[in-house]
């Protein structure tokens, strides 16, 4: 395989950072036993002119190490694709500093605000921040790229999650079918492809009632935050990603699409560095969250780093599995996949955590719910990575 463009770069710019380096340490020792003025500014020009070369050394390295763990630029640009074609995001044109003209991806948070898309760069450069963990992740399978509008209303997602799986039948009229080579119900104009617990969630991010990020499944004292509430964080925070979350998720087999959830007696394990067995499911809500805040904080835990998903979450995932494997996500009927509990939400109205799924014998996706204690054979759990 022929060098990559990054490493190439790295290569030039390694070779000029030497160039360099020879060119300061005969400057500077000239400084010292001169002391001349003239001599002091050109050691110090060099200086400067070395570490600039030296960052940007670090950013091409950053840029090669993500290709070569995550193929980032391909997936990056298949995300924005998808999302483009969902209409999840907008397109506008902004003047930069020196007056160009440049495209810029956006979605309109609950709020009303636009929120840019983050950049590639920003993507790797948080991935380059904490490289010792993504790389035990991508060790372990996740390296799954997932760009979620989290901070976009609720509602609206859902109508365009829906939208979207119209249009998708319209081109893949197997879509929906229990059998792909007979028609049914999915092929009548009259067709729904989605159910949702209209009860809770229309409005639930909106009014508050649905909340992210519990620590508890509990009324009272849950300690999760409404999406107003992560919204002006991300602000003072003068976070880069506003109103978005970056994900990496575990991928599917030649990393189409993304890993199921094993039922109970079925998981494997993944990762040479640091082995990580499979959650299954079978557990209840409050032992997968238990579980969750035991280990992610645990530099040396297999699942350091993991979160719960969120309904936000689900349906981007849905959309992109259903992209690259031109199957329903989370098909439980089919008795090897899973129902996913969406562990990162909490109805504090109701007492319930979300859940999603497909449904083949209905032959339509579902936005649903469990109680915090119930456990089904073949409901789990499927953690993500935040970037």
């Amino acid at each position: 395989m022929p060098p990559s463009e990054a490493c190439l770069n790295a290569r030039t710019s390694l070779e000029e950072i030497r160039t360099l380096k020879r060119d300061f340490d005969v400057a500077y020792d000239l400084a010292v036993s001169s002391g001349k003025p003239m001599d002091i500014t050109k050691a110090q020009d060099l200086k400067v002119s070395l570490e600039s070369q030296m960052t940007a050394l670090q950013e091409t390295l950053a840029i090669h190490e993500a290709e070569r763990l995550y193929d980032l630029k391909r997936q990056y640009e298949a995300q924005t694709s998808l999302l483009k074609k969902a209409g999840l995001i907008e397109m506008r044109k902004e003047a930069d500093a020196s007056g160009v003209e440049r495209e810029v991806s956006f979605m309109t948070g609950i709020d009303g605000k636009a929120y840019p898309m983050p950049s590639y760069e920003t993507i790797v450069y948080r991935l380059a921040e904490r490289k010792e963990l993504f790389e035990t992740k991508a060790d372990q399978g996740f390296t799954k790229l997932l760009l979620v509008p989290f901070c976009m209303s609720l509602d609206a997602l859902i109508a365009k999650f829906k939208a979207h799986m119209l249009a998708y039948k319209k081109t893949h009229p197997a879509f929906g079918r229990t059998d792909p080579t007979k028609t049914d119900d999915s092929d009548k104009p009259e067709w729904n492809p989605l159910w949702v617990w209209e009860e809770r969630y229309n409005g639930a991010d909106a009014n508050g009632t649905l909340v992210y990020d519990p620590v508890l499944f509990d009324k009272d004292n849950h300690y999760g935050k409404t999406k107003a509430e992560i919204l002006v964080n991300q602000e003072v925070d003068n976070d880069d990603s506003t109103g978005w979350r970056v994900l990496l998720l575990q991928g599917g087999k030649d990393n189409k699409g993304v890993k199921g959830i094993p039922r109970s007696g079925n998981g494997q394990a993944e990762g040479t560095k640091v082995p990580r067995q499979d959650i299954e499911a079978g557990k209840s809500p409050n032992d997968y969250l238990t579980r969750e805040l035991a280990t992610t904080s645990i530099e040396d835990s297999p699942y350091h780093g993991e979160s719960g998903m969120t309904p936000e979450e689900w349906i981007v995932t849905f959309m992109t599995d259903l992209e690259e494997t031109d199957k329903p996500m989370d098909n439980w009927q089919n008795a090897t996949d899973s129902i996913a509990y969406l562990a990162g939400t909490y109805f504090t109205a109701s007492d319930h955590v979300p859940n999603a799924y497909w449904r083949r014998g209905g032959r339509r996706a579902g936005l649903s719910r469990y109680g915090p204690g119930d456990v089904g054979e073949s409901i789990g759990v499927r953690s993500a990575v935040r970037v």
